[in-house]
């Protein structure tokens, strides 16, 4: 299966690896320092099914987010 699209973003303060998804549905990963990026695929592997749940979850209350006046949609 492929990787879903994701950006990554190196945090010194970080001491796990962390996903976050955004309303657009953009996907972030967080690593930490020493993390590598063949560490950040490997956990995107794992979490692949979690990543791709939720990110049709968020994408299904897009319209909520629009109809009540968030204003960050594309």
């Amino acid at each position: 299966m492929p990787l879903p699209d994701y950006k990554l973003r190196k945090s010194a303060r970080a001491k796990l690896f962390r996903i976050t998804i955004q309303r657009d549905g953009t996907v972030m990963i967080t690593i930490p320092r020493r993390g590598t990026e063949a560490q950040a695929e490997r956990f995107i592997n794992e979490k692949q099914t979690w990543i791709e749940e939720h990110v049709a979850k968020i994408k299904q209350q897009a319209p909520f987010w629009r109809e009540n006046g968030y204003r960050d949609w594309e």
